[in-house]
């Protein structure tokens, strides 16, 4: 069941951390209607989600890593529930 696990944490992990690397564009049309202010703030609040997604990718990365050398019995470590 931890290697379902493990692969499942790599995949979300990466699928995360490819989305918060990923560039977005605006569109020409939005870009003329907003005021200065307002795009700074999109662009720190862009920033910010792209942050917190990119520490939470690679944390579900660091996770499945660990999860998958478990199953491997490469490292041993014990889960209590």
């Amino acid at each position: 069941m931890k290697f379902f696990k493990a692969i499942g944490l790599l995949i979300l992990g990466l699928i995360m951390i490819y989305f918060s690397l990923k560039k977005t564009k605006y569109d020409k049309e939005f870009d003329d209607d907003l005021s200065k202010n307002l795009k700074d703030e999109l662009k720190f609040y862009g920033a910010t989600v792209n942050f917190k997604l990119l520490l939470f990718g690679m944390f579900s990365l660091l996770i499945g890593i660990i999860f998958l050398l478990s199953e491997l019995e490469l490292i041993d470590i014990s889960i209590s529930e």
